[in-house]
């Protein structure tokens, strides 16, 4: 499966790019309108790529964003009735932001004033509650984890016991403090 690209951009069409790797392989790669309208030929870009496919043929779909990739993924894989080509339409239409106002809101009005009929905009509710909400919650957990990581490596330096520095870091709220209050903290626990 193919989920990155870098390369130079070798041609521009409506919804495609080629993109060129190592001077070598030029993949076809199709991208939302909003992507294709940033891309100039002879140009060097980076694609979070989704590789489709099926018994009848493979397809590309490329996306600058991880953010946006991820709302083309969900919409194929929890919206019934959504493939990759609608869901790059729906995801040229809207962003996470969109998405989430509707999803939170509860109507389909958000996703409709963006021009998406109402029978798929109610698909999209039902398809996605929760999920967009779930993947906002990652989203705010990894500094945290970043921060966690950092603290247990400059304690497991100092001579502690990774399982020790984990267990004092579960009984600290580390929630708006930098690496060092937290080592601060932890180190008391220790």
């Amino acid at each position: 499966m193919i989920s990155y690209l870098s390369g130079r951009v070798m041609t521009i069409t409506a919804d495609t790019a080629t993109v060129l790797v190592h001077d070598a392989i030029g993949y076809e790669v199709h991208l939302p309108a909003e992507d294709i309208a940033h891309l100039s030929t002879d140009t060097s870009v980076e694609l979070h790529c989704y590789h489709h496919i099926t018994d009848r043929a493979q397809a590309l779909y490329g996306f600058v964003s991880q953010e946006t990739k991820f709302i083309f993924t969900l919409l194929i894989a929890h919206v019934t009735g959504v493939g990759p080509k609608s869901a790059l339409t729906i995801v040229s239409k809207i962003g996470l932001a969109t998405l989430q106002a509707a999803i939170t809101a509860g109507t389909t009005d958000a996703l409709e004033q963006e021009g998406i009929s109402k029978k798929i905009s109610e698909k999209i509710l039902v398809g996605l509650k929760g999920r967009v909400a779930a993947h906002e919650a990652a989203l705010q957990l990894e500094p945290q984890k970043e921060a966690h990581s950092e603290v247990i490596e400059a304690l497991v330096n100092l001579g502690y016991k990774k399982a020790e520095v984990t267990l004092a870091l579960q009984r600290i709220d580390a929630a708006g403090k930098n690496t060092e209050e937290v080592i601060k903290e932890a180190l008391r626990q220790l």
